[in-house]
């Protein structure tokens, strides 16, 4: 079989393009992380978050049953 030069172009070009299909899908998958990454932090400020309103609340409830407020 023999290698012409049009026939070498085409095979460099199909590289080509699986190069940059490959590119793609690794940058894809890096953004994935990254969208993932951001989401664990968000989750955690609200987790912080839910569990300093938590707090409040408990010591608001705290200081109502203290001071001998309606509905104990």
């Amino acid at each position: 079989m023999d290698r012409t030069p049009d026939k070498m172009e085409l095979e460099m070009n199909e590289e080509t393009i699986r190069k940059a299909k490959l590119e793609m899908r690794t940058q894809k998958i890096e953004l994935e992380i990254v969208s993932i990454e951001l989401r664990e932090k968000d989750l955690e400020k609200m987790r912080k978050r839910v569990g300093e309103l938590k707090k409040a609340w408990e010591k608001a409830v705290s200081s109502g049953k203290n001071c001998g407020a309606p509905g104990e």
